[in-house]
């Protein structure tokens, strides 16, 4: 198991090595023309949900497209941004939650995710 504590909100999960896709993120940026979660067309950022600094790799699974005003209020901890991206995950993006699962040790992992991202589940 992965060590996976809550204490910024953030996993502080280190991968040994983390997959780095270069072509990946330069199709993905070519091919997202909207944020996931409000539907903007402009200023488009691809977001690793688990950041690269924690071992996050860079597969399709772990990147979400956001606009940089919601990119940068999830990197601040907005408590709304985020409970947007966690129902977002648990209810669209089903494979990014398999991915986190997988990542981070479980579906226990996975449900402390989710609770550190959407206080509702708290």
């Amino acid at each position: 198991m992965h060590d996976v504590r809550a204490g910024d909100g953030v996993s502080d999960f280190r991968s040994p090595a983390r997959i780095k896709d270069t072509a990946l993120l330069a199709r993905l940026k070519f091919e997202s023309d909207e944020c996931e979660l409000t539907g903007a067309t402009d200023d488009l950022h691809l977001h690793h949900v688990i950041f690269k600094g924690q071992g996050g790799d860079d597969v399709r699974e772990n990147i979400i497209c956001l606009v940089s005003w919601m990119h940068d209020k999830i990197h601040a901890g907005d408590p709304v941004a985020r409970q947007h991206l966690a129902a977002y995950i648990e209810h669209v993006r089903t494979d990014v939650a398999g991915y986190i699962s997988e990542k981070l040790g479980g579906p226990d992992a996975l449900l402390e995710w989710f609770a550190r991202h959407d206080r509702s589940l708290a």
